[in-house]
C-alpha cells in the first residue's frame, strides 16, 4: 500500500524513486516512503497551459476582429455541415455515374446511327428556317399545291432534323379519305400527307399534322434501336420508350378498328402532345420572321 506521495487518478504512471525514506512499520503494514516526480505529467501540465494559452489568444485576435464565441461554435456548425453536404453529393455522383454510363452504352441517343454527313446536314437544317414564313396563313392560301408540298417536305426535313431521326424518311402526297390527315409507313419509311388538306386546309392543321407524324418517324426509329436486353433500360429514362414498345407489342390500333383505342394509345397520345407544342412554337417563329421583313 503506497501511503506517501500518491498521484491523483488519471495521472501518468511514468515514476521512479528519487530516494527511499526508509521503512516504518505501523499497525503490522509495512508502509514504503518514497519521493515520486512524474516527468510526463509535468509535461501534459505544460502541454495544457500552453493550449489554454493558444485560445485565449485566438478568442482575443478573434475579438479584435468584431468575432464573439457564439460566432465561432456557429462557424464550426457551418463547416460540418458544408462537410455533410459535399458527403452526400459525392454519394450521389458516384451513384450518377453508373447510370449514366448504362444509358450511354445503350445507345439510345438518336445520333448514334446517323453517318457524321447526315448530323452535317441536320446541323445546317435546324438552323435554316426560311421557308417558314410560307406557312402564314395568307401566303398558305395564296400558294399552288406545288409550293404547299414542297414547303410541307421542307418541313418534315426540318422536323425528323430536331427530332434526331437519320435521313431516309419520305415525304409524299395522295389522296385519302376526307377524315384522314396523314399517317407514317413504317415498312415504307414514308410519311403521307393527304392532297386535301394541303390544297384547303390551313397552313397550321398541316404543320399539326407534319409534327404529328414527324414524332411517329421518331417513336419508330428508337423502339427499333433501343436494346432492351440492356438492364440499363429498365431505368425510369427509358419510362416513355417502354410504353411505346408495348404499345407495338400489343399492336397498334388503327383509328378504322376501335376509335377510341386509337385515340389513348400512349404513341398517339405523346404524337398529339408533342405536335401540339411544337405548332405554337413554330407559329411564333414564323411571328418572328414576319416581324423581321416589315
Amino acid at each position: 500500500m503506497l501511503a506517501h506521495g500518491s498521484h491523483p487518478v488519471g495521472t501518468s504512471t511514468g515514476v521512479h524513486a528519487a530516494g527511499a525514506a526508509g521503512f516504518e512499520q505501523g499497525g503490522g503494514i509495512i508502509v514504503l516512503q518514497v519521493r515520486v516526480t512524474d516527468r510526463f505529467g509535468e509535461e501534459a501540465g505544460a502541454a495544457a497551459k500552453d493550449e489554454v494559452w493558444g485560445v485565449r489568444q485566438f478568442r482575443r485576435k478573434s475579438r479584435r476582429c468584431g468575432y464573439s464565441d457564439f460566432d465561432i461554435l456557429c462557424g464550426e456548425d457551418r463547416v460540418r455541415e458544408n462537410c455533410r453536404r459535399f458527403g452526400v453529393l459525392l454519394a450521389t455522383l458516384l451513384l450518377a455515374v453508373p447510370a449514366c454510363w448504362g444509358m450511354w452504352s445503350s445507345r439510345v441517343y438518336l445520333t448514334a446511327a446517323a453517318p457524321a454527313q447526315t448530323q452535317a446536314e441536320t446541323t445546317a437544317q435546324l438552323h435554316e428556317k426560311k421557308f417558314l414564313p410560307g406557312f402564314a396563313e395568307d401566303a398558305w392560301e395564296t400558294a399552288s399545291l406545288d409550293s404547299k408540298t414542297e414547303l410541307a417536305k421542307q418541313l418534315a426535313a426540318y422536323e425528323l432534323a430536331m427530332l434526331w431521326v437519320p435521313d431516309g424518311t419520305e415525304v409524299t402526297v395522295q389522296p385519302l379519305d376526307e377524315d384522314r390527315l396523314g399517317y407514317y409507313s413504317a415498312a415504307s419509311r414514308q410519311i403521307v400527307l393527304s392532297r386535301s388538306v394541303l390544297e384547303s386546309g390551313t397552313a397550321q392543321e398541316t404543320m399539326d399534322t407534319i409534327a404529328h407524324e414527324a414524332f411517329h418517324v421518331q417513336q419508330t426509329y428508337v423502339v427499333e434501336n433501343i436494346d432492351w436486353d440492356d438492364a440499363a433500360t429498365q431505368a425510369a429514362y427509358y419510362d416513355q420508350a417502354r410504353r411505346w414498345l408495348r404499345n407495338d407489342q400489343n399492336g397498334y390500333v388503327s383509328g378504322d378498328e376501335d376509335i377510341l383505342s386509337y385515340y389513348f394509345q400512349p404513341v398517339e397520345i405523346d404524337a398529339r402532345a408533342y405536335a401540339a407544342e411544337e405548332t405554337e412554337r413554330l407559329q411564333g417563329l414564323i411571328d418572328k420572321e414576319l416581324q423581321k421583313e416589315t
